[in-house]
């Protein structure tokens, strides 16, 4: 059996590219981190990943550099000659599903809505009307919630 299952962060903002054929694929590296070596020293390992497809595309769209996401898929190695005729290779998760799980990017919203709220609280102040409501969709949807039952 050849299943991976990783929980990390994303090393850089995801760069989705398209294949001749026009097929989304997007690579990336995930840090994983080890358990603490006994004298408390905390190692991660970067982990080359791979995504096509739609899976490609909701990484791109949902997760920057710094999100906590978690993986599932299967290892794989391929390998391919480089522009110089140098035989190369690389061993990657084959990612085909994707957890989106916070980090930074939620950070970043809690502070943006506080900051909207300071600027709305000082229009109200200085007696302009409020702003219009602004919507917000919730990034992840628990699908429980939604059973009919």
């Amino acid at each position: 059996m050849n299943a991976c299952q990783l929980i990390g962060r994303m090393g850089k903002d995801p760069d989705l590219k398209y294949t001749t054929s026009n097929t989304p694929v997007l690579t990336f590296s995930l840090a994983v981190d080890r358990r603490k070596t006994e004298d408390g020293k905390k190692e991660v390992d970067w982990i080359a990943c791979v995504a096509w497809n739609a899976t490609a595309e909701l990484i791109s769209k949902y997760a920057s550099k710094g999100d906590q996401i978690g993986v599932a898929g299967r290892i794989q190695t391929r390998s391919w000659d480089d522009n110089d005729g140098k035989k190369r290779s690389v061993t990657e998760v084959l990612v085909t599903e994707i957890t989106l799980l916070g980090g930074k990017k939620e950070e970043k919203k809690t502070e943006e809505n506080k900051d909207a709220a300071e600027r709305a609280m000082t229009r109200l102040a200085n007696g302009e009307k409020a702003a219009p409501k602004e919507t917000h969709v919730p990034a992840y949807i628990d699908p429980v919630d939604d059973l009919p039952f």
